[in-house]
């Protein structure tokens, strides 16, 4: 099942966005208490075979910032806890501690900042005004549709 079949059978339970000042990063030395605790060695890893990786690894936080944020508020977890992988077309993958949830993450950097947007869709039941997705793309909110 794709991540779009899903979204068609599950409601869309958030929608996370974060962005990152690149320069952050770079002021807080490789190494240091921050990365440890942030990232996984998986993300590390891979931020660190790139000449550059501070806008990778601005990018892969800023996911984990947005997948934090799309979560309900029942299931949070450490952003540590949160992975961030690339399938081998370079596609952001997603692995979270929880089941039952499809999380769907998009990344994008400049020079200056890096942008995540994460959807989370899942089995839990559909609140009122809680976003749902659908084949023509309607967003209800508190029982009234309006198309897209």
């Amino acid at each position: 099942m794709t991540p779009t079949d899903a979204s068609r059978e599950s409601p869309v339970l958030g929608i996370g966005v974060d962005i990152v000042e690149i320069d952050r990063l770079r002021q807080t030395p490789l190494g240091s208490r921050f990365y440890v605790r942030v990232f996984t060695s998986h993300e590390l890893a891979y931020c660190n075979r790139y000449s550059d990786p501070f806008p990778h690894l601005a990018a892969v936080f800023a996911a984990k910032e947005a997948v934090w944020k799309a979560l309900p508020d029942d299931t949070k977890v450490p952003v540590s806890k949160i992975e961030i992988s690339h399938d081998t077309s370079g596609r952001p993958r997603v692995r979270i501690p929880q089941e039952g949830f499809t999380v769907v993450v998009s990344l994008a950097h400049s020079r200056a900042y890096a942008i995540a947007v994460a959807m989370v869709s899942g089995t839990e039941s559909e609140p009122d005004g809680l976003y749902s997705l659908t084949d023509t793309m309607c967003v209800r909110l508190l029982d009234s549709e309006v198309a897209l």
